[in-house]
């Protein structure tokens, strides 16, 4: 018995070759595919329980955009408020965003200082 190779140029060497890339093609995209799935199901955070939060402090804190690398005067300022929340009977604490932003650092003071009587964001946590 003899084993003949196929020449990389022959017809059917190319048609061999046209066919594996399309089954390694197909097979890639399904792995891809599945891998969107998994991702897909394991960030739905609608099922997770919610927190109930108070805030406890409030900060202006730099935006990241700056006037240049010299003087480093930042352009925006953010407010933020500090939020404690209870899971299990373990305390957390985080900062988040409280929706000011200005120019101007006073103006984001005075509207993060009064802290809000309700929680202004919604936590859930992974059970």
């Amino acid at each position: 018995m003899t084993i003949r190779k196929l020449h990389p140029h022959s017809r059917r060497g190319k048609r061999l070759g046209h066919f594996a890339r399309r089954v390694l093609t197909v097979l890639l995209l399904l792995v891809i595919g599945y891998g969107l799935i998994r991702l897909g199901l394991a960030g739905r955070t609608s099922s997770w329980p919610l927190a109930d939060c108070t805030a406890v402090a409030s900060r202006v804190v730099p935006g990241g955009i700056f006037t240049s690398t010299l003087f480093r005067r930042p352009l925006i300022y953010i407010g933020e408020f500090q939020l404690r929340y209870m899971v299990e009977g373990r305390e957390y604490l985080l900062w988040a965003h409280s929706g000011w932003y200005d120019a101007d650092q006073n103006f984001i003071q005075q509207r993060v200082a009064a802290l809000p009587a309700t929680c202004p964001n919604r936590i859930r946590f992974n059970p």
